[in-house]
């Protein structure tokens, strides 16, 4: 049997099975599987596994962790289905609401009352939605070997899958490294970025550097680039610190998110509008999620590009930045164009 197809009947098993388990794919690397069938518990160091935490922690949207107590090569023999109770689909957002709240965001930043926002939007679309996402996954990690791939499930609270272009941080026992990454335009656009987008983009740079070296650590940063994710491309920098412990490590966590590349800028002023804007939970959307490795390394990244299953009907997140500059219609396409990602899989 080949590792792809024992990996597709392993993801096959534990959804129909309702256990807690995850499959994720870093940029062109191979497939990590893990499955759980203890009680959840936090994560302890020294523990393989895969971090789930969501955009504002809550009673029903807790931080998880699944950890790694079976592989592809130490599979639970008998394993019994659990029953489970599904969460309730999200509210959607149609273009007349998205158009009133991003109109009324964008006339609080002309009057100068903060900088940036990002809202969000959900797309529904009816389908046999379990049955289909183990198909999904690995459709999403051969279509898109540059983005983080993955799909995780914790009966009774979530089941998630996504393909996401922006790291959070990423620490290899010594070195961190993270991006700013905002700014979108299609893939097949013949224009440059505008200024209102290389604004936006600067804005996440300049949170991100300065928490660096409110913590005490001075970051390099590289040129600013053009990053493909999929049919868009956004603006990017890579921020980097040398000779960095677990502790300062895992502080820099707390410290970046959410940036304003999800959220906005000043970010408290920026959590309170977009609450008020969504009138919803984003759960685990514009949260981070990724894999930790057993020395306490780790790949995290910003739940980006996802979607949420259902036993019939899968809601897709997705989301944009506002200045004062932003212009209603062009933002709201942005948001369809980032949505073909997973849309085209979705549908075949």
């Amino acid at each position: 049997m080949t590792r792809q197809v024992e990996i597709e009947e392993a993801i096959r098993l534990a959804i129909e099975n309702n256990l807690p388990f995850y499959a994720y794919s870093n940029p062109n690397e191979d497939i990590e599987f893990g499955l759980q069938l203890s009680p959840l518990a936090e994560r302890k160091r020294g523990e393989k596994g895969f971090v789930i935490y969501p955009f504002v922690e809550t009673p029903q949207t807790p931080a998880l962790f699944i950890k790694q107590e079976y592989s592809l090569n130490k599979f639970p023999v008998d394993i019994q289905k659990r029953e489970v109770n599904y969460p309730t689909e999200n509210r959607e957002i149609d273009f007349t609401q998205y158009k009133n709240s991003a109109s009324q965001l964008i006339t609080d930043m002309e009057q100068d009352r903060y900088q940036k926002a990002v809202l969000s939007r959900t797309i529904g679309y009816q389908t046999n939605a379990r049955e289909k996402s183990t198909e999904w996954f690995l459709s999403l990690c051969r279509c898109y070997p540059n983005a983080y791939i993955y799909i995780f499930s914790v009966p009774h609270i979530a089941t998630w899958i996504g393909a996401t272009p922006e790291k959070l941080l990423e620490y290899d026992g010594n070195n961190v490294t993270t991006m700013a990454l905002a700014a979108t335009r299609r893939a097949d656009e013949n224009r440059s970025f505008t200024p209102k987008e290389e604004r936006e983009q600067q804005i996440v740079a300049d949170y991100i550097i300065d928490k660096f070296l409110g913590a005490g650590v001075q970051p390099e940063v590289s040129p600013r680039f053009v990053k493909t994710a999929g049919p868009v491309e956004h603006l990017c920098n890579i921020i980097s610190v040398t000779d960095v412990d677990i502790d300062r490590a895992e502080q820099l966590i707390n410290l970046l998110h959410p940036t304003p590349a999800v959220a906005g800028t000043p970010l408290k002023k920026a959590l309170q509008v977009i609450s008020e804007a969504e009138k919803r939970s984003r759960r685990y959307y514009s949260g981070y999620l990724g894999g930790v490795k057993e020395n306490n390394t780790f790949s995290l990244f910003v739940n980006l590009r996802s979607m949420e299953i259902f036993p019939n009907r899968v809601q897709l997140y997705v989301g944009g930045g506002l200045t004062s500059q932003s212009q209603v219609e062009a933002e709201w396409n942005e948001t369809e164009h980032k949505a073909q990602t997973l849309l085209k899989t979705i549908k075949g």
